[in-house]
């Protein structure tokens, strides 16, 4: 904020004391500009929530509650060769608890381990709805995806399938 914000505030809020405006609309003036004056002085790290991308935090999106056997072996080996290999990796059937009757806490973990991940590795399954919310967190945070398996085959016209493609293509061109 500049200094001449503040001469322009003052001087708003002084028309306002010489009671141009009635005393309850002088009030509400006041509370406004003190919330406004708290958030430009806000330390910076303070003005964004938004956490800084892990280096090596892979977001895994795959199916969680209709997954067979043979996928669930598949993903846990996965898994196991990504952190041997020293790479954090979000799995959503570990990492966030699954009792949860609304399932709003486990879209909150999600999105908080999608806001702090570099990469999106995929096991796409078009029947697994969760996996299309986590798409769209990824796709709304410009995350640069990698299409790992494909469990269900692509339909005809649009799907989810070709934009994963569409994001893989682009890549870090993506962010």
């Amino acid at each position: 904020m500049q200094i001449s914000d503040y001469i322009i505030l003052l001087a708003f809020v002084a028309l306002c004391y010489i009671s141009i405006f009635p005393l309850h609309l002088l009030y509400g003036l006041i509370l406004a500009c003190w919330a406004y004056l708290r958030y430009c002085f806000k330390k910076k790290g303070e003005q964004s929530s938004r956490a800084q991308p892990k280096k090596d935090l892979i977001y895994l999106i795959c199916p969680v509650r209709n997954i067979t056997p043979e996928q669930q072996t598949l993903i846990d080996d996965y898994v196991k060769r990504l952190e041997k290999a020293g790479l954090e990796v979000h799995y959503p059937p570990r990492d966030a608890d699954q009792n949860d009757s609304i399932g709003m806490d486990i879209c909150l973990t999600h999105a908080a381990a999608m806001e702090k991940c570099s990469f999106v590795h995929i096991f796409w399954d078009s029947k697994s709805t969760g996996s299309h919310f986590d798409l769209g967190m990824a796709f709304m945070a410009h995350k640069p995806v990698y299409l790992v398996q494909l469990f269900t085959p692509d339909s005809d016209g649009k799907s989810f399938l070709k934009v994963i493609k569409k994001m893989e293509e682009w890549g870090q061109e993506f962010i």
